[in-house]
């Protein structure tokens, strides 16, 4: 099978492999200086967003989109158990990824969550009335309005064809993920956050896993948390969390 989203970053280690989602409209660039850093116990799978279409015709729900990423998956590790993570929306991905292994009763060993917000749908069943759900609302597109903003900054060198493509499949794929219904998963959740967004964006995910749920500070923002020098930072937490989970 040719693989057209999975791409290994790191094939060291004889242990279980862990597989990483990356934002919206990303793609494995996003995890090579973590690749580099985390000591794994096994190899290193990142998965591209950028190879979906933006068509609604084409991946139109997050359970779509995780099935197509599960058979790449699948070929790379064929049973669990498994290790998933995921940065910003790759987190909801992954937390669907994780929902859909479950069922088909496969093991998943942890979910790590890497400034990853809630699931609209599951924040805004946390407030008890119509200004905490309009609250949480706001919340989301101002952070909606500053990740398309950052994207169209950071291609602006790019052929304006093809940034207006990734820009619109970004939007789309945020849109997805907020109309994503989502599941209780039995794995543990431990969330790694900045200190940039408020608690409203993260309020939620304790409700989506009954193996637990944990978060620790890390330094940095929603990007550079992934970069040096906040990078060993974070690294050194997944790690501990792996070992906490092993």
């Amino acid at each position: 099978m040719e693989l057209r989203y999975l791409v290994p970053l790191s094939e060291e280690g004889d242990g279980p492999p862990t597989f990483i989602v990356p934002s919206a409209g990303a793609t494995f660039f996003s995890f090579v200086t973590l690749a580099r850093t985390l000591k794994a116990p096994g190899p290193i799978y990142s998965f591209s967003l950028t190879e979906l279409q933006v068509s609604d015709a084409v991946h139109s729900t997050m359970e779509e989109i995780a099935k197509s990423l599960l058979q790449e998956l699948r070929t790379a590790k064929p049973h669990g158990p498994y290790t998933l993570a995921g940065h910003c929306f790759g987190g909801v991905m992954a937390l669907e990824m994780a929902a859909q292994l479950e069922a088909d009763g496969e093991a998943v060993d942890r979910l790590l969550l890497l400034e990853s917000f809630v699931p609209l749908k599951a924040g805004a069943t946390q407030g008890t009335g119509s200004s905490d759900l309009e609250g949480y609302a706001n919340t989301m597109q101002g952070i909606l309005d500053q990740t398309l903003d950052d994207a169209r900054a950071k291609l602006a060198r790019m052929p304006k064809q093809h940034a207006d493509r990734i820009v619109a499949l970004t939007a789309r794929q945020i849109e997805t993920g907020n109309n994503y219904d989502p599941s209780t998963i039995k794995a543990p959740i431990r969330l790694f956050r900045s200190s940039v967004h408020g608690d409203a964006a993260f309020r939620g995910w304790e409700a989506l896993t009954s193996g637990g749920f944990s978060e620790r500070p890390v330094p940095g923002d929603t990007h550079s948390m992934l970069e040096k020098p906040h990078i060993s930072a974070l690294c050194q937490e997944m790690e501990a969390f792996q070992a906490e989970t092993d």
